[in-house]
């Protein structure tokens, strides 16, 4: 009886914990609807102007922090990659306000601090692609001339891996016998290491000269991209959370 009364004790605390759980999720799930809600209705109410299409493209500079790609806490180096990718811009006439989704191919990645134990070169880089949808909220904050303007861009992403791969030029990653990286190319993704969905957020300067824009921005994850039993699985002990920290420059057309 003892035990038939813990084990109802038990659920009915683990269904009060759901229950909390579901509520929080609802309250958030209303508060992004209210905050979208107001949104449509605010930007509805402006007049939108012609809509312009652009495409971009552009080198990387990236990093994923604690994610010992050499076995050192978070000592891997910067990874040059590049993005490339089209949207499309919304003007709301009279107001200094553009709204502009979008979608990239995406590369990111970190390479190896330097040689373990002795290994030969080439150092070893992790590189990723993913599709990346960026929404920019784009206000234009200096006019230079009537075709000449400099915007702030805020952008939240969502994206979704397409690959993740640690090579080393054909050779072991790491070279010594039972460690899981003792292989010429580890694809964190097959081995469920990656997680496949990501979201993040960006801030960016972008010059316009009439049909011409440069763009230089940062952009980081909010979420862990490995999984706790992938980081086990590596390094045998949780190394924390594991996030893309990257800036880019680009170049863009508008037409």
């Amino acid at each position: 009886m003892y035990i038939l009364h813990q084990g109802i004790s038990s659920l009915s605390n683990n269904s009060n914990v759901i229950t909390i759980l579901d509520m929080q999720k609802l309250k958030l799930f209303a508060l992004g609807a209210m905050l979208l809600a107001g949104f449509v209705t605010n930007t509805s109410a402006q007049e939108l102007g012609k809509i312009r299409y652009r495409v971009e493209a552009g080198p990387t500079l990236s990093k994923v922090s604690n994610f010992a790609l050499d076995h050192l806490s978070d000592s891997g180096k910067g990874l040059i990659n590049f993005r490339a990718g089209v949207s499309f811009a919304l003007p709301f006439v009279h107001t200094p306000f553009t709204l502009a989704p979008g979608i990239f191919f995406n590369g990111r990645g970190e390479r190896q601090t330097g040689n373990r134990n002795n290994a030969p070169k080439p150092l070893a880089k992790l590189q990723t692609y993913a599709v990346q949808v960026p929404v920019d909220f784009s206000f234009r904050i200096i006019t230079v001339e009537e075709n000449q303007h400099v915007f702030l861009n805020v952008t939240p992403y969502a994206s979704y891996l397409l690959s993740a791969k640690i090579t080393r030029g054909g050779s072991p990653i790491i070279d010594v016998a039972g460690d899981p990286l003792n292989v010429a190319e580890y694809d964190l993704l097959a081995e469920g290491t990656a997680k496949k969905f990501e979201a993040g957020l960006q801030a960016s300067l972008m010059y316009r000269y009439s049909s011409l824009y440069v763009r230089a921005g940062i952009e980081f994850s909010v979420l862990n991209q490995l999984s706790g039993e992938g980081r086990d699985g590596l390094f045998g002990r949780d190394t924390g959370a594991s996030r893309y920290v990257s800036s880019f420059l680009t170049v863009g057309y508008e037409f």
